[in-house]
């Protein structure tokens, strides 16, 4: 078997084929090493490359993970509009084909073959067939006529749910392929970069590896290592909570998206060592139905901070979310 000379493969692609965050980290890893030598007109040459491709990945990192959240909270929709019916519902509509119909008469098997359990217990795509089925089956009794509208309603709820849910899905098949040509492309250029800082710094290679983490390189790091996307409810004018993994290695420039769903009410957001803390030296006080957009230096963030407060500063409750977005493990 003829094997490619080692030297040749690219080093940078090799490491990042399996996690898009490993690549989110050492893209951004390089693009703040090239910017702290760019007075250098050769780096500058390559700072000035290298730059919007780095940051149209992570452009495009942010919207694939917002449309996975998006896809969790489309999934539980249209989930939870089917159990609800199994739960309640479907007792309601039960009741009323046998007080036309009496259980155990021909026109009820008909309805009913295999009782109530198929319709609350299958697999969510079986019993949508089954519902299917079941609107047939009652567009033979007239008398039912008015609950297989009802019937009706309910199922094309589910429907559009289910549907929005898929289409939601697509996009994020459609995201993490563009996220995927970017990482290829980044994976080049880094390697491109490589190149000719060897060529720069030829009388002085170590040099090169200052625009290189290698220990990152070589590190293990899963997709969902380098973001963390949490929400929640915050009471007025009380604080909420939210503490850090320890896995994700949030730094002075982490990128920090906060949003403040309440129509009426400011939020405040910050970085503090204890999650008791109720004020912060420097925060992001976010509008109602506004998001921002920052550092976590921005927000307060300093070593040993490992808690995210929310801190509602109004007189009702308050709905949130946060995205963060890690750039270089700290050391």
């Amino acid at each position: 078997m003829e094997k490619l000379w080692s030297p040749l493969h690219n080093v940078f692609d090799n490491a990042t084929k399996k996690s898009k965050a490993k690549m989110l980290l050492i893209s951004n890893d390089h693009e703040y090493r090239l910017a702290a030598a760019k007075d250098d007109p050769t780096i500058l040459e390559l700072y000035n490359q290298y730059q919007p491709e780095a940051a149209t990945y992570r452009n495009l990192m942010a919207q694939w993970d917002s449309s996975k959240g998006i896809g969790k909270s489309r999934t539980m929709s249209w989930e939870d509009k089917l159990d609800n019916i199994a739960a309640t519902i479907f007792n309601v509509w039960e009741g009323k084909v046998y007080s036309v119909y009496p259980k155990g008469t021909p026109e009820a098997l008909a309805i009913f073959p295999n009782s109530k359990t198929a319709f609350i217990s299958g697999k969510y795509e079986e019993r949508l067939v089954l519902f299917d089925a079941l609107l047939i089956t009652l567009a033979e009794f007239p008398p039912l006529a008015e609950l297989r509208t009802d019937i009706a309603k309910e199922i094309d709820g589910i429907k559009l749910l289910r549907q929005q849910q898929q289409e939601q899905f697509g996009k994020i098949s459609i995201n993490s392929g563009r996220v995927e040509e970017q990482r290829k492309l980044l994976a080049d250029l880094l390697d491109d970069d490589f190149c000719r800082l060897k060529i720069k710094y030829r009388k002085n290679l170590p040099m090169v590896e200052k625009f290189y983490d290698l220990g990152l390189l070589r590190r293990t790091i899963n997709d969902s290592d380098g973001v963390l996307q949490f929400s929640g409810t915050v009471e007025a004018g009380m604080s909420y909570m939210v503490a850090l993994p320890e896995k994700l290695a949030v730094g002075t420039n982490t990128t920090c998206t906060f949003t403040n769903l309440s129509s009426s009410v400011d939020l405040q957001f910050f970085f503090a060592a204890n999650g008791t803390d109720t004020d912060g030296a420097t925060k992001a006080t976010v509008r109602p139905n506004e998001s921002a957009t920052g550092t976590a230096a921005e927000s307060g963030w300093l070593p040993g901070a490992n808690f995210v407060i929310v801190k509602n500063m109004g007189g009702i409750t308050a709905d949130f979310e946060g995205l963060l977005v890690t750039t270089v493990p700290e050391s």
